[in-house]
Formats: C-alpha cells, sequence, structure tokens
C-alpha cells in the first residue's frame, strides 16, 4: 500500500484509540473495556495454531442512522494488527487493516455489491473526512449489540486482505 494509505489507516485507528498513540482524554477508545465483546474472533497463525482474539464495538447515532464499528485483534506471532469494520445505515462498508509492526501491510477496502474492492485515493479521502466528522460529534460512543452482520463482513475483509497483500 501506499504511504498515504497508510497514514490514513495510523491516523484513524489512532483517534479512535487503537495502538500505542496517546488518546485525548476527550475521547473514549473503542478498545475500552465497556465495548469489549464476550465473542473472539478464531485466526490460525503462521505455525497453523488457533488463536482467539479479543473484540470491541461500539456505534454513535448520527441523524437517526447507526454508525456502527467492530474491531478485531488480529495480531498472531507477536505482532500488533487490528481489522475494522466501519458500517453507516444506507452507505457502503469499508474495512480497514492495520499493522503496528508492518506498516505495509495497512489497507483499505470498501464492500460494493457483497465484494471486498481496494480503495481508490479518492475512496480513501471521502472516508478520512467521514471519519473525522464522526469524531467532532458530541454525541458518546455506546456499546454496539449488533454485531453479527459485521462480524461475518469482517471475516470477509480479513480474508480478502490476506489474499491482496
Amino acid at each position: 500500500m501506499s504511504a498515504l494509505t497508510q497514514e490514513i489507516v495510523k491516523h484513524v485507528m489512532t483517534k479512535l484509540g487503537v495502538g500505542h498513540e496517546n488518546l485525548h482524554s476527550a475521547y473514549a477508545s473503542i478498545m475500552h473495556q465497556d465495548f469489549e465483546l464476550d465473542q473472539t474472533i478464531c485466526l490460525i497463525n503462521d505455525e497453523g495454531e488457533e488463536v482467539n482474539n479479543r473484540m470491541w464495538s461500539c456505534k454513535v447515532s448520527v441523524e437517526d442512522k447507526d454508525f456502527r464499528l467492530l474491531l478485531a485483534d488480529c495480531s498472531t506471532l507477536g505482532e500488533e494488527e487490528y481489522a475494522l469494520m466501519v458500517a453507516l445505515d444506507g452507505s457502503p462498508e469499508y474495512g480497514i487493516y492495520y499493522s503496528i509492526t508492518d506498516p505495509g501491510a495497512c489497507y483499505i477496502a470498501c464492500l460494493l455489491n457483497e465484494f471486498w474492492v481496494t480503495s481508490t485515493v479518492y475512496m480513501q479521502a471521502a472516508f478520512l473526512t467521514g471519519m473525522e466528522q464522526v469524531k467532532d460529534l458530541s454525541s458518546p460512543w455506546v456499546r454496539n449489540e449488533k454485531t453479527k452482520d459485521l462480524y461475518e463482513k469482517l471475516v470477509k475483509f480479513i480474508g480478502h486482505h490476506e489474499e491482496s497483500i
């Protein structure tokens, strides 16, 4: 991925409180214990072992529409990697893959007609603009319990990412 994509991914994930960057005290991290799910994501590491990692989900209302996030820890062998599903009712979903240890694995895709498509720079810019607008809302994040559809799309996105890099 391009350096611009890497910076967009890092910026969005940092603003959501993912990674080691300091999050401004005015914002809640998506990784806050209030948003942690009982459900885990099962991944297979390079040694063929199953790894069950944590997931978090939160939402905020935007003009009577739910803006939902589902984050999964995709770390399997000591690296720090995360996959994020972003969904606003009535809009295309986005998937973001964030690797702290391997910035070249950072990736943004959009779900169009049930297929994951690598996001163009224009789509990435539109996504970044939308994320910045949501961040500036005065409404607080709340726990999201409606995750089944996001989970299914997240699993497919992770598979798409693995094939794309």
